[in-house]
């Protein structure tokens, strides 16, 4: 015992640092924030407002880390931006642009060996390679970083993959499902947002992959059409004038409902409503900066996603029966006595086919 704090001691007096296999520097916690501060402009009519910001932003500290920034001929200098005042769960970013630059230094006597950047759960790689005390990162699009991941360790994966299964599907069916482009899987935004996007997870598409809980979407059959909802209950619907979701406790408080059909081997879903010059909804996926994102919208030539059904759910798992009863479930699977209105898939000896009430 005595030998090990002898160890720390020595340690001390040579300025060694020992740093945590992983670090978490959230950028609201920065200090000496130096830049033009900019006051909040509160909305006004049609104006949104704008928050609080540094720009352009000079540097900052966050846990003894110390930023610096700059502008390489860029059109936009980079910022560290204040939520509205009048939102309370907003969040505090800095914001990079192209041709901006940003240098991160550790405190004396600490070294890593990989950073990344979280906007949400869309990770950007600012550093991985030899432990070093200092890195400079530089955008290709617009980044918004809100905080920050450092590790001793390189080659951290910023995307892990989650533990459902999911399993490519050929026909659409009602249950638990996933949304699936080349450019990964797309997950819901965060159970504490009112709004937002679904944004894509780095994955290689496969016939049967893994995903994350926030990644699963379940979809349902109602009378009025099929309802989404996200990994955390709430309805997914579209306000009627933006190009994000919108969450809801109950899917009649705004345009929740949805008709879904498979074209191509892949699966559209389009919204009830329809936009004010008449033109259909549906949710697709785009690039965003450096960003991939499933948004709903009006536009003709985006792309479809690829559907995924949740192994252990839905119409795979029906057991047919050996014998000439008709048995009938619903989209989810469950056996159902006495069906209703609606559509249910009926197994009759060794077959099986779907009927509508």
């Amino acid at each position: 015992m005595k030998k090990f704090l002898l160890s720390i001691a020595a340690m001390a007096m040579c300025g060694i640092t020992a740093l945590a296999a992983e670090t978490t520097l959230e950028v609201k916690d920065a200090t000496d924030i130096k830049g033009t501060d900019i006051p909040e402009k509160p909305a006004e009519g049609s104006s949104n407002g704008q928050a609080r910001h540094f720009q352009p932003l000079e540097s900052l500290t966050i846990s003894g880390y110390a930023f610096t920034f700059s502008n390489n001929g860029g059109k936009t200098e980079p910022a560290y931006y204040y939520p509205m005042s009048t939102n309370e769960k907003g969040t505090t970013t800095i914001r990079l642009y192209v041709n901006n630059s940003m240098t991160i230094t550790a405190p004396a006597g600490t070294e890593f060996a990989s950073i990344i950047g979280y906007e949400g759960k869309t990770a950007y790689t600012i550093y991985n390679g030899e432990k070093t005390n200092t890195c400079t990162y530089s955008p290709t699009g617009t980044n918004k970083i809100d905080k920050l991941v450092v590790s001793t360790e390189a080659g951290v994966n910023p995307n892990p993959q989650g533990d459902i299964t999911v399993k490519k599907a050929t026909e659409f069916a009602a249950g638990d499902v996933a949304f699936v482009f080349n450019e990964g899987y797309v997950e819901s935004f965060a159970a504490d947002k009112p709004y937002g996007y679904w944004m894509a997870v780095a994955a290689t598409p496969a016939d049967e992959m893994k995903v994350t809980k926030e990644a699963i979407f379940t979809i349902a059959s109602t009378d009025k059409g099929y309802t989404i909802k996200d990994f955390s209950g709430r309805f997914m619907g579209w306000d009627g004038q933006h190009w994000s979701f919108n969450a809801y406790s109950t899917s009649d408080e705004a345009n929740c409902y949805w008709d879904a059909a498979m074209v191509d081997g892949k699966v559209k879903i389009s919204n009830k409503a329809k936009s004010t010059d008449g033109k259909e909804i549906y949710l697709a996926g785009k690039v965003y900066n450096t960003s991939y994102e499933m948004v709903p919208t009006d536009r003709d030539d985006q792309t479809l996603p690829m559907l995924y059904s949740k192994v252990g759910t839905g119409v795979e798992n029906i057991v047919v029966e050996n014998d000439a009863e008709a048995v009938y479930y619903n989209l989810q699977g469950v056996q159902v006595e006495n069906p209703l209105k609606g559509l249910y898939i009926v197994v009759k000896g060794n077959k099986s086919s779907k009927v509508i009430f």
